[in-house]
């Protein structure tokens, strides 16, 4: 029988706050996207894999 330990569920933890920061990065990239061009995009997306930011790209409309 699975008894979890301490451990793995700050394990879990930490893993779901990591995956929802994730989907609200996301989400307000996809909220900018709209306004992009495609080569814009590009060179957002190159940028992201380069620096691991905290905070999405801010893209003014």
């Amino acid at each position: 029988m699975f008894r979890p330990s301490i451990d793995s569920i700050w394990k879990l933890d930490v893993f779901f706050e990591l995956f929802n920061r994730t989907l609200i990065r996301l989400d307000s990239i996809k909220d900018q996207v709209q306004c992009l061009h495609s080569w814009e995009l590009v060179q957002l997306l190159e940028m992201g894999s380069r620096t691991s930011q905290t905070q999405p790209p801010s893209i003014d409309c």
